[in-house]
């Protein structure tokens, strides 16, 4: 993928909530069985001789959907060839799928600023700005100079049975330890890219960092500590406890260091796994939390019946071993992963520390783990006495925010919970720059305003 050749089209939807019309009582009867729903779809696709957009690799299409009652206000960005592209399409579906507006507009009048572009369809408003691929908010150099600091070491962890993973440390100082430490957990097929974040919330303000790549994830796929990359991410043991071990050996090289203050950060399965260390074992090396996007139920996961499966079929099939760990509920390919495209061309991570060219599968292993400390978490009433913070967002196209906030609650009483409306699921990883600052800067306030910094 030559990225000269690429640009983005972000694209901003909103519409205004309709009042339900009367419906009659068998329209009202088959809605609770889910026949009939007041749901509307807006398909937006580039048009043009080579978009670079394929049923394979659907990078320059996207479909709204939302609940007529209560409108659409939702971004995405589309990811197509510059040269090969000459519109955007716009289909407003029926209920059976049918177009029944179907528009295109030119994309020679795309500024790179946001712009209203005026529509055929009363009540639907389209802001529309485009951004070439070039145009990172993290950039490969970016990276490599956070990587290449002379304050920056990497150590190895021994784990039992022959494993290992990868622990990043970037001081904040040239040749001392600060007083204040920060423990970073990478999410589920993540990996660390955020040296805005790293820089603006911690280096800059005197606290040392430390990126727990856990086993099998991140840094480990390209230092070859597993040779399947189809296990990215996967919990061979079905239960997240096998991760304490990395946690352990983390803490202890800071108790090395004599640090008078730690920071837990987590994203996504890395709150996951954090969680489950302070259940499971003790919350005093912690004194706060950062939770970006925690992972505390299934949401977009293909539908309910589903995530039935992947939370009863795994933990119960793992149990009774009727089903390996390895066991595919949705399933990996070769295939370009589309979602992960998307990030890359804003933030150039290193597509050996992140599935880029693949997609991986989500393995029973993985699903029992997680599942398991879900029902853990929502059976207490409270894990931490310590402050913690929760950021999430309704533009999550991974986790419901309002599922995560609820079940935030359960984690302690001692909560800040800051939801966003247009941020990507790493809250860090917008596609808009303002929305990146938004969240760094609340979570400024929140450092300060618990004496973090």
């Amino acid at each position: 993928m030559n990225q000269n050749n690429w640009s983005r089209l972000h694209v901003h939807l909103e519409t205004k909530g309709k009042k339900e019309e009367s419906r009659t009582w068998f329209q009202y009867v088959c809605s609770l069985f889910g026949r009939i729903k007041p749901i509307t779809k807006i398909k937006v696709s580039l048009v043009g001789p080579d978009t670079g957009n394929t049923r394979t690799f659907p990078i320059g299409s996207h479909t709204f959907t939302y609940n007529n009652k209560d409108g659409l206000n939702a971004r995405t960005i589309l990811c197509y060839k510059h040269e090969g592209a000459t519109g955007v399409r716009f289909q407003v579906m029926s209920q059976r799928d049918i177009p029944i507006r179907d528009f295109i507009l030119p994309l020679s009048g795309v500024q790179t600023s946001w712009s209203n572009v005026n529509v055929p369809v009363q009540g639907l408003s389209v802001r529309l700005r485009y951004g070439r691929f070039a145009d990172k908010i993290v950039s490969a150099s970016d990276l490599h100079k956070f990587l290449t600091d002379p304050r920056y070491e990497e150590k190895t962890l021994q784990l039992k049975g022959g494993e290992k993973c990868i622990l990043q440390c970037h001081l904040a100082k040239n040749n001392t330890f600060s007083k204040k430490a920060v423990v970073w957990l990478i999410g589920r097929n993540d990996c660390f890219v955020h040296t805005h974040v790293a820089n603006a919330l911690f280096l800059e303000q005197g606290i040392d960092l430390y990126i727990l790549n856990y086993r099998r994830n991140g840094m480990c796929r390209k230092r070859k500590f597993f040779s399947n990359k189809f296990l990215n991410s996967h919990c061979r043991s079905s239960n997240f406890d096998e991760y304490i071990e990395e946690i352990d050996q983390t803490l202890d090289v800071l108790r090395q260091r004599k640090y008078d203050t730690i920071l837990g950060y987590a994203h996504s399965t890395g709150a996951t796994i954090l969680l489950n260390y302070v259940m499971h074992t003790s919350n005093e090396p912690f004194d706060g939390y950062i939770f970006n996007a925690p992972f505390l139920d299934w949401a977009f996961v293909g539908g309910d019946l589903l995530e039935f499966v992947l939370e009863n079929g795994s933990t119960i099939g793992t149990h009774v071993k009727i089903i390996e760990p390895e066991f595919e509920f949705k399933k990996g390919s070769n295939t370009q992963n589309v979602w992960s495209t998307k990030i890359w061309s804003q933030y150039e991570f290193d597509p050996e520390t992140r599935p880029l060219y693949y997609q991986v599968p989500v393995t029973a292993g993985f699903s029992a783990g997680a599942t398991r400390v879900h029902r853990e978490l929502c059976a207490r009433k409270q894990v931490t006495s310590k402050p913690f913070l929760v950021l999430s967002s309704r533009g999550d196209d991974i986790l419901k925010s309002e599922e995560t906030t609820t079940r935030a609650d359960h984690i302690g009483l001692c909560r800040t919970e800051v939801e966003f409306h247009h941020n990507r699921h790493d809250v860090y990883l917008s596609s808009e720059i303002e929305d990146v600052f938004a969240a760094i800067l609340h979570t400024q306030t929140w450092l300060k305003q618990y004496h973090f910094i």
